[in-house]
Parts: C-alpha cells; sequence; structure tokens
C-alpha cells in the first residue's frame, strides 16, 4: 500500500483521491479497494473523503466520465471519412491507443471489470458498446468497398479489443511500440492490397499529424 501523504503539501486532494483510487482499482480490483485504503494512500481520514465524493463508486463514475472526455470512438463521435474505411480503421485504432497510453490517470480497472461491477457503471458498457459498433461498421464497409478481405467482421473485432485490452497492461517502461505501430498491423490483418498501407498511413498523418505513445507521456501510474 502506498505511505499516506501530507494533504496540505501534495496538491488538490480530490485530485489525488481520484489518481490513488484509479491506481487501487487498478492494483486490487475496484471490490477489493476499500475507502478505508484509498484514504490511507492519500493520507487523509475517510470523513474528508466524503467531503468530495459520496463514495467509492461515486470516484468510479467521475473517473469513467475522465476517461471518455478525450476519446471519440467510445463516445461515437468519431467523424467517418466519406469514402476511406481504410482511413478510418487505421485512425480510430490509433486514436484510441494514443488516448490509452497519455492517460495520467490508471484505466486498467476498466478493462476487467467483474459483471457484479460492471452493472454499477452501465455508462462505459454504453460506451464499449458504442465503440464496437463503430468499429463493427467500419469494418463491414470496408468489406462491401472490397477495401478489406471478405470474411467475419465480428471475429476481427473481438481479435481487436483483445490486443487493445491486453495492451492496457503492458509495462509502460518495457516496450517503446506506438500507436501508430499497432494500427498499421491491425490494418494489415483486413486490408485486401498491403502495398496500400503506405499511402494510409501517410494520409492518416494528413489529416491528425499529432501522435504519441508510451515514450511520449504515458501514464504515471505504469502498466
Amino acid at each position: 500500500m502506498a505511505r499516506p501523504r501530507n494533504a496540505d503539501t501534495t496538491g488538490d486532494t480530490r485530485d489525488r483521491i481520484l489518481r490513488e483510487s484509479a491506481r487501487l482499482f487498478s492494483e486490487l480490483g475496484y471490490q477489493g479497494a476499500s475507502t478505508r485504503a484509498i484514504t490511507e494512500a492519500v493520507g487523509i481520514k475517510q470523513p474528508s473523503l466524503f467531503h468530495y465524493f459520496a463514495g467509492k463508486e461515486a470516484i468510479g463514475h467521475e473517473l469513467i466520465a475522465a476517461r471518455l472526455a478525450p476519446t471519440t470512438l467510445l463516445t461515437g463521435q468519431f467523424e467517418h471519412s466519406e469514402d476511406d474505411p481504410a482511413l478510418d480503421l487505421y485512425r480510430l485504432f490509433r486514436n484510441e491507443m494514443i488516448v490509452e497510453f497519455n492517460e495520467t490517470i490508471d484505466t486498467r480497472w476498466l478493462f476487467r471489470l467483474p459483471p457484479a461491477v460492471a452493472e454499477l457503471f452501465p455508462e462505459w458498457g454504453a460506451a464499449v458498446e458504442a465503440g464496437r459498433s463503430t468499429m463493427e461498421a467500419v469494418l463491414e464497409r470496408g468489406i462491401r468497398a472490397g477495401v478489406f478481405l471478405p470474411g467475419h467482421p465480428k471475429a476481427v473485432l473481438e481479435l481487436f479489443d483483445a490486443i487493445a485490452n491486453e495492451a492496457m497492461f503492458w509495462p509502460r517502461d518495457l516496450h517503446s511500440v506506438q500507436p501508430d505501430t499497432f494500427a498499421e498491423v491491425l490494418l494489415r490483418l483486413v486490408i485486401a492490397d498491403q502495398s496500400a498501407i503506405a499511402e494510409v498511413v501517410t494520409r492518416a498523418q494528413a489529416v491528425e499529424p499529432e501522435s504519441g505513445g508510451p515514450g511520449a507521456g504515458g501514464p504515471d501510474a505504469g502498466g
């Protein structure tokens, strides 16, 4: 357990409650992280925690809201191109990995929620479904256009999910795989013309030149 810290000298108490809660949720599981453990990690008394949050569930809701704020995939706000599903798929996956790798608050707990806990946070479940629907629509559009190999979009989507979810638990200081690399490798799984990948990457960089990854300010919490 983290050593208690002085609440008067280490920054905003509310922010530290969120950060330590997220870390403990990821390390101990949501159910295993008690409010007592959170307050001890922050260095405050339990009444002080309840001054800022009604309880552990309220902390979870706020952490989820913060996680969803920067993503267009999980909020259903991704702007599709008119006729370029390969570009869309590349951008969707790359951008989501950028968000994950550059999070300053530990988000790993969200990717392994047991059913009983998931029921407490329907907004996260809805966001995951929104992301899956968006990805599936892009895959199906690419298959219809002949850009992607004909096959089983749902199976490919499951593979994408598995890779993205597992990547959340990789130690950030032990690898240097960039989001662009993830996106390119995954695009190779479905694109019909492998020689077109370089052009897709170029178009993606033109649309959104800024990228990032573990070496560009990864999560403070590590992985």
